[in-house]
């Protein structure tokens, strides 16, 4: 089984426990293809999982859209905006932190509804959770019951992550009857709840690698204490993350892949490295019923007349070209100016698309990826520097579409093993181990006494590109005011997260203030 929605994801969102109707007005209408309660049959425990599955299917739905990612990624000075000028001109603003725009932005809109449907999703998957429970035949059935739970509280939570880095101040609720919905909590409350029900989710998930989970895939108890150590960075809280980390790395579930250009392939799927991903899948054919990504791979693929020649032949006839993308968030010359001047060999070939260095009998323009796929350049003017990390060789393609079926890592190891070595450094400690493991994979030399500086360009090189990560390192360290001061109008403090929609203070004054 490829993962956990092979069978039959479809059936399992019509069949599947969640429920229709939402708190309030302002959090937008739940999902299509839900029943209500009154027609779900509770004595049937062995569809026990489908709730869980629902949310799952909405987490790769909602919180993987692209114009979400857009908002998420564009401010940091891993990516630039991309795309052609004028589309979705909102980005360039966004890059340069200027938020004139974005209280009336549709895509900031859908975004904040996007989050708070999988939110308000799951904690009416709990309720359903909390009836199958009542009818299981045995305490056996009751425990494993219970223990889906966790897996759609971290879920819940990893919303609630991503909401509070966009937002800051946001409504925290696990009842959607709750007055709780109506009203903000400070930054740092919000976060506190994240690091609570992360650690409470570590407790109760099976302690295996997602891959040994149950239904494979899932989150585990290291998925739980990725999300601890990612949300107490967030408030620089080294203790809690050390608390994270440690455990994680002692208990020895996990390594770093071995190829780093592969773990962003689909041979990387639930590698070693690998605490938590969202899935999708093609279900192994090459057409009919697909789970995929909102054009989160796409969005990032070369654009604006660039496209690929494939290493791969698909099909009868002419379908050579593999397709691009939107050719938005290109890779920032900052980064790659960096790890040329680092000397980085495989991190750099593999997060940097180049289109240009060679030239045809025609002349056109043109370079040649690790994996053989011939890629043209666009436009003039156009970015010459893609996403590598959102590229799938179109050897591993079982549809010539971009990006392909493949699951999008959200916590890595190096990503734990960088903040480990944060964590220590900041607190006197000695970082070498964890960091130079790192460092080892990519090819690099090892180094001694490592200082915070060192830590946080290391994660530049490592994680650039990869969902917003860079950005976030800069505001919850506070080395936005300087890396990002010449972006734009330049970063302060109270541009650290974006205006609340305002489409959603007209429904609930109360987050206007």
């Amino acid at each position: 089984m490829r993962n956990l929605f092979r069978t039959n994801i479809l059936g399992a969102l019509v069949t599947g426990a969640l429920l229709t109707t939402s708190c309030s007005d302002y959090l937008d209408k739940m999902p299509e293809n839900q029943l209500p309660v009154d027609e779900v049959d509770y004595t049937i425990t062995s569809n026990a999982y489908k709730p869980v599955m629902g949310i799952y299917h909405l987490t790769g739905q909602k919180l993987t859209a692209w114009a979400t990612l857009g908002m998420m990624a564009v401010r940091g000075d891993d990516t630039e905006k991309g795309g052609i000028a004028n589309d979705q001109i909102d980005y360039s603003y966004f890059h340069n932190f200027n938020y004139s725009t974005a209280t009336n932005f549709w895509g900031n809109n859908n975004t904040w509804v996007a989050f708070y449907n999988v939110i308000i999703s799951s904690n009416l998957a709990l309720g359903s959770l909390d009836k199958y429970a009542q009818y299981a035949s045995s305490e056996t059935d009751r425990i494993v019951i219970e223990g889906y739970k966790y897996e759609v509280r971290f879920q819940r939570a990893y919303a609630y992550l991503l909401l509070s880095r966009m937002y800051g101040s946001v409504p925290v609720f696990t009842d959607n009857s709750s007055s709780d919905a109506y009203i903000k909590k400070p930054y740092k409350e919000v976060i506190d709840f994240i690091v609570s029900e992360a650690e409470a989710c570590a407790e109760g998930l099976a302690a295996v690698h997602p891959a040994n989970m149950k239904h494979k895939g899932a989150a585990s108890r290291y998925s739980a204490l990725a999300l601890k150590a990612v949300a107490a960075a967030e408030l620089c809280d080294y203790p809690t993350v050390l608390e994270a980390t440690t455990p994680i790395i002692e208990e020895g579930k996990f390594d770093l892949h071995p190829d780093y250009y592969a773990l962003f392939n689909m041979g990387g799927e639930y590698s070693q490295e690998n605490l938590f991903e969202i899935q999708f899948s093609f279900f192994g054919q090459e057409s009919g019923d697909q789970f995929r990504a909102d054009n989160f791979f796409e969005f990032q693929g070369p654009g604006a007349g660039a496209y690929f020649k494939s290493a791969k032949k698909f099909g009868e006839g002419n379908r050579d070209n593999m397709g691009g993308g939107w050719g938005f968030l290109p890779v920032n010359k900052k980064l790659s100016d960096l790890m040329i001047a680092r000397g980085e060999g495989i991190r750099y070939t593999t997060t940097v698309i180049k289109t240009t260095g060679m030239t045809d009998a025609e002349g056109k323009e043109f370079n040649i990826t690790p994996s053989n796929d011939t890629i043209y350049a666009g436009n003039p003017g156009t970015p010459t520097e893609y996403n590598g990390k959102a590229y799938t060789p179109s050897i591993e393609l079982i549809r010539n579409q971009y990006g392909g079926d493949k699951n999008i890592i959200v916590f890595r190891y190096a990503d734990i093993l960088l903040l480990d070595a944060e964590a220590k450094v900041k607190q006197g400690m000695n970082g070498d181990e964890s960091f130079n493991k790192v460092r080892r994979r990519a090819g690099m030399p090892e180094l001694t006494n490592v200082t915070f500086e060192q830590v946080m360009e290391e994660r530049y090189v490592e994680l650039g590109c990869e969902f917003g990560t860079r950005y976030y390192d800069l505001v919850r360290t506070g080395l936005a005011k300087t890396e990002l001061s010449a972006q734009g109008e330049g970063y302060t403090e109270a541009k650290r997260f974006y205006p609340i929609p305002q489409a959603q203070i007209d429904l609930n004054p109360n987050l206007g203030l």
